[in-house]
């Protein structure tokens, strides 16, 4: 009887233990199936799931860093929830709930940036990282042709910024500034945006905007009328 009695106290550590052995290596499954560098932007998508919880989203963590060693983070970890209907994943995986992910991080920097992108699991089971280290490329300056006007602008941090020359400098008619370019706000105007444009006649503003900086209309001899609308807050000497 001692001896049956010390193997039922074992019972429960031997559950434990194969329970244990059984969620080893249970880690998330996940794909990227994108990760791109663009106009301000990184843009990140794909899915993830932990077998152990497969109804349940979990997080994925984003890191972006300015070496190719992957030592200097840039900015925080940008953390977001992979709770995104994918039905294509659910399907070929026999599971229910959301489980994909998509955003784009807005960046102020141009540059080369390395991004890892980490599923992170819901029981302990370890981390994993999804995909393989991406080395992409963010631009801030863009030009665009709206109404037969081509825009010079950057971008920082999910807005946009007439940069000079805001337009070539023989423009010759009124002209009507685009609220949106390279599907960002316009806000504002860089200093000297249209400077020295002197066939400009006229200029309207987007409720969009609101800074204009300074020298924003100097040495436009042929400007005639300026629309500034309330939206506008600050404007330069």
């Amino acid at each position: 009887m001692k001896t049956a009695t010390s193997r039922l106290h074992l019972l429960p550590l031997i559950a434990l233990a194969l329970t244990a052995a059984a969620r080893a290596g249970s880690v998330p499954e996940r794909c990227l199936d994108a990760c791109e560098g663009g106009l301000g932007a990184i843009h990140v998508n794909g899915w993830a799931f932990d077998p152990d919880v497969p109804s349940q989203s979990i997080d994925v963590h984003v890191y972006l860093y300015t070496d190719s060693g992957c030592t200097r983070q840039y900015g925080d970890t940008c953390v977001l929830t992979a709770n995104v209907s994918r039905s294509d994943v659910n399907d070929a995986k026999g599971i229910t709930g959301d489980h994909g992910f998509e955003d784009n991080f807005l960046l102020n920097d141009a540059g080369t940036y390395w991004v890892k992108v980490f599923a992170i699991d819901a029981t302990g089971d370890g981390n994993s990282q999804i995909g393989a280290t991406t080395c992409v490329t963010v631009t801030t300056s863009a030009t665009q042709k709206v109404n037969g006007v081509t825009w010079n602008f950057t971008v920082s941090n999910g807005e946009a910024t007439l940069s000079q020359p805001a337009v070539p400098q023989n423009t010759t008619r009124a002209i009507t500034i685009p609220s949106t370019l390279g599907g960002y706000p316009v806000t504002g105007f860089g200093d000297w945006a249209f400077s020295d444009c002197s066939s400009l006649t006229g200029v309207t503003i987007p409720t969009s905007v609101t800074s204009i900086g300074r020298g924003a209309f100097m040495g436009c001899s042929g400007l005639t009328s300026v629309a500034i609308p309330d939206s506008v807050t600050r404007i330069g000497d």
